[in-house]
């Protein structure tokens, strides 16, 4: 049985000198490099042999690059206008400054003498500033139920935000599941007659649920 060792002698071994490692670096660039020109030539005669069309606009194409890059850009420090003090002030005298709310038209100046003025705080029950001091019944407000004005409601709001804080919204889905949102859950189902309920923050994600 023959055997051969993995080392070789020492005659067989030959360095190779710096030159012969460019030289054999730029034999490899330069083979890469006509094989790459030739892949691009061979896909420019493939791509190209039945389509003129195509030839005709990436020629424009390159055109319209190369026109747009050369092109002059325009500089707006150049276009700069120097005045002098006198102009200046002549600006200054002759500018008139819009009114920031435009004046009300007759329509308008009558409807805003109409509109009715609480006295008092917004409720289930409001008194006109214009009236005889007569409690109305106000059907344009979102205090359909007097919260604003009940002292229980009151005491309970400023405990609550003590203990909890205030923020731009109180939904579970933003700031997460509190003890809260379980109670009123478990108080909106036994009023309803279920088992369970889930709030939402808004009236169409309940209709998307």
């Amino acid at each position: 049985m023959a055997s051969f060792s993995a080392a070789s002698p020492p005659d067989l071994l030959l360095a190779a000198t710096p030159e012969e490692d460019d030289g054999s670096q730029r034999g490899l660039l330069r083979t890469a490099w006509d094989f790459s020109f030739r892949m691009v030539l061979r896909y420019i005669k493939n791509s190209y042999k039945d389509d003129p069309f195509r030839t005709f606009l990436e020629v424009c194409l390159i055109g319209f690059i190369i026109w747009y890059m050369t092109k002059q850009k325009y500089n707006i420090g150049n276009n700069e206008i120097e005045l002098s003090e006198k102009e200046i002030d002549e600006l200054v005298d002759d500018w008139k400054p819009e009114p920031l709310v435009p004046e009300l038209t007759d329509f308008e100046r009558e409807t805003l003498d109409k509109a009715a003025l609480l006295d008092g705080p917004n409720g289930t029950k409001v008194r006109l500033a214009s009236g005889n001091g007569k409690a109305l019944l106000n059907f344009a407000s979102y205090n359909f139920l007097g919260f604003i004005d009940n002292p229980d409601f009151e005491k309970r709001a400023i405990e609550t935000l003590r203990k909890y804080g205030v923020g731009s919204c109180g939904p579970p889905g933003f700031y997460g599941t509190l003890d809260v949102h379980m109670e009123l859950e478990k108080h909106l189902a036994a009023f309803v007659g279920h088992s369970a309920a889930i709030l939402y923050s808004q009236a169409f994600t309940t209709i998307l649920s």
